[in-house]
C-alpha cells in the first residue's frame, strides 16, 4: 500500500534506509521491489504541497546515498523503458539527495548518468535538468543548475567513472573506478 502522504513516505524510506534494507541496492538487479520505496518516496514529494515538502529536511543525512543509488538505477531503467518521467525521477532524486546530503561531490559523480540517458532518449538534457530543478529546494535547484553549466567534456560519464555497459536485464551503468 502506497504512503498517504509525503509525511509517511519520509518516515517509511528513513526505516528502510536505517534499518539496512539498502545495503547493496545499487548493483542488484534493475528493477528490483527496493525501487519501488524510493519511487513512491519521489511521488509523494513531487505531489507534496511546498510546506510539507520542507518536511525533507528532516530525513537524515544517511538517505542522500540511497537516493543517489537510485537515481543511477533510474537512469538506466529509463533507457531500458525509454520513459521520460523515470528520467525526470532519477534528476529529482539526485537534487533531492544534495538537499540532504553533507558531501556535493557523490551526487556530481551520478549527475552525467541521467544526462547521458536524456540524450540516448533524444530528449535536451540541460531542460531536463531545469525541469527537475524548478521543482527542488534551493540546494538542489543549484547542484542541478550548476552541474547543467559544466563544460560537455566535464558531463560525461567516463570523467565521473561510469561507461555504459549492460546486464542481463538490459542497459545499464558501470563503475569503471
Amino acid at each position: 500500500m502506497p504512503p498517504s502522504t509525503f509525511t509517511d513516505a519520509l518516515i517509511g524510506l528513513e526505516a528502510a534506509a536505517s534499518s539496512k534494507l539498502f545495503h547493496g541496492y545499487g548493483p542488484r538487479p534493475i528493477p528490483h521491489e527496493l525501487d519501488g520505496q524510493v519511487e513512491q518516496f519521489i511521488d509523494a514529494y513531487l505531489s507534496a504541497a511546498p510546506d510539507e515538502r520542507t518536511l525533507l529536511e528532516s530525513l537524515p543525512d544517511f538517505a542522500a546515498s540511497v537516493l543517489l543509488a537510485f537515481a543511477e538505477r533510474r537512469a538506466a531503467f529509463a533507457i531500458r523503458m525509454k520513459s521520460k518521467q523515470l528520467l525526470l525521477h532519477s534528476v529529482v532524486a539526485v537534487g533531492l539527495a544534495a538537499e540532504i546530503g553533507d558531501d556535493d561531490r557523490e551526487g556530481m559523480l551520478v549527475m552525467p548518468l541521467p544526462w547521458h540517458s536524456a540524450e540516448l532518449l533524444g530528449v535536451d538534457p540541460a531542460e531536463v535538468f531545469k525541469h527537475a530543478a524548478a521543482i527542488l529546494p534551493e540546494t538542489g535547484t543549484r547542484a542541478l543548475l550548476a552541474f547543467s553549466q559544466r563544460l560537455p567534456e566535464d558531463r560525461t560519464l567516463s570523467c565521473m567513472g561510469y561507461e555504459a555497459g549492460s546486464d542481463e536485464g538490459g542497459f545499464r551503468y558501470v563503475r569503471t573506478w
